[in-house]
């Protein structure tokens, strides 16, 4: 019986996408992140042991749904019902990775933006579980209207650098 006002978070989490987030926190076994930092990246940061358990609770839901997929298509004759399966998981891990990207995106900003400053980076993550700001000296892309001498980070680059990792 517990007391009042404690609860046992590991017990009422377990089961959802925030006990598999608990697991890799407890056990320190994060998934390791890939892509070495390159010309135009600076290191800013590096993630939180709360960050990696986020980030690789999503490579865990993908990895598992990418596993059900091969095993459920893997099959000689394709059924409805693999179908079905496969659909019904497909909508589950988009929601979980969105869910927990979520999470992990507020996380990092609010530590290295506590002023609501994100804008002025484009930040991604890459190997050692290292954060790294896109330094664009330059506003010279045609994936937007902005002008050229506004000299600020595209704000559509920067959408699709925040997508998570397929």
């Amino acid at each position: 019986m517990r007391k009042k006002g404690t609860i046992d978070l590991m017990v009422a989490q377990s089961g959802t996408i925030l006990g598999i987030v608990n697991e890799f926190f407890i056990s320190g076994d994060f998934i390791s992140i890939t892509g070495k930092v390159t010309e135009g990246e600076k290191v800013v940061g590096e993630l939180t042991d709360f960050e990696k358990a986020l980030s690789s609770a999503v490579d865990r839901i993908t990895d598992d749904y990418n596993k059900l997929v091969d095993r459920e298509f893997g099959q000689e004759r394709l059924s409805s019902e693999n179908i079905k399966v496969v659909a019904l998981a497909h909508r589950r891990v988009q929601n979980d990775r969105g869910l927990l990207n979520t999470i992990l995106w507020d996380s990092i900003k609010r530590r290295l933006y506590p002023s609501g400053n994100e804008e002025l980076d484009v930040i991604s993550l890459r190997e050692g579980f290292k954060i790294v700001a896109v330094e664009e000296k330059d506003h010279n892309c045609e994936s937007c209207s902005l002008p050229l001498e506004l000299k600020v980070s595209c704000p559509v680059k920067k959408l699709i650098s925040m997508q998570p990792a397929q």
